[in-house]
């Protein structure tokens, strides 16, 4: 159950981000109806309704792009479907070989998944993303899998990863704003 209120409550927070960013709602005088105005600047973009998941506005939706930080929410969802939240890793040397944003790990520390999750969303901690793609089974390469094998579970088809924090590292890790 915390699981699943830990990633509604983060992919609330996400999506009111992106409504702020993209919409200027003004409502009339008169009759009370919003009228909804559009800025966009960006190079892909959609706006859908959650229900029907009919298109409202759309803007480049099957462009690939790098998935950046939103890798971080892919690799969430994954150690939450196959993770005990209580399983402590230890940190060895492997792990401390990202780049980027980091919640400065160190040799020997030992973390619960649980903590791990915390610096991946709140941090963006790059070394925290690696610390839980690693411990599935000691290598990144089987977590990487699942992750891609979530992400079309989840209705991202025409979306690819390479690794579980997002930085690029080569044409295999992309998605577009219709998966996203």
């Amino acid at each position: 159950m915390k699981k699943k209120l830990f990633l509604f409550l983060f992919l609330i927070v996400i999506c009111g981000l992106i409504v702020v960013i993209l919409f200027k709602i003004t409502s009339s005088n008169k009759d009370e109806q919003a009228s909804l105005t559009i800025y966009d600047n960006a190079q892909s973009s959609i706006v859908m309704e959650c229900k029907t998941k009919r298109v409202l506005y759309e803007n480049n939706i099957h462009q690939r792009m790098l998935p950046a930080s939103i890798t971080k929410i892919l690799t969430c969802i994954t150690v939450l479907e196959h993770y005990n939240l209580d399983d402590v890793v230890v940190i060895d040397k492997s792990i401390l070989s990202s780049e980027g944003s980091s919640i400065y790990l160190e040799i020997g520390d030992v973390i619960t998944i649980n903590d791990l999750l915390y610096g991946l969303m709140l941090c963006s901690g790059n070394d925290a993303a690696i610390a839980l793609a690693t411990h599935y089974s000691g290598n990144m390469s089987d977590f990487i899998y699942l992750m891609n094998e979530t992400a079309k579970k989840i209705g991202m088809y025409d979306s690819t990863f390479e690794n579980p924090h997002g930085l690029d590292q080569t044409s295999k890790n992309y998605t577009t704003a219709y998966d996203m």
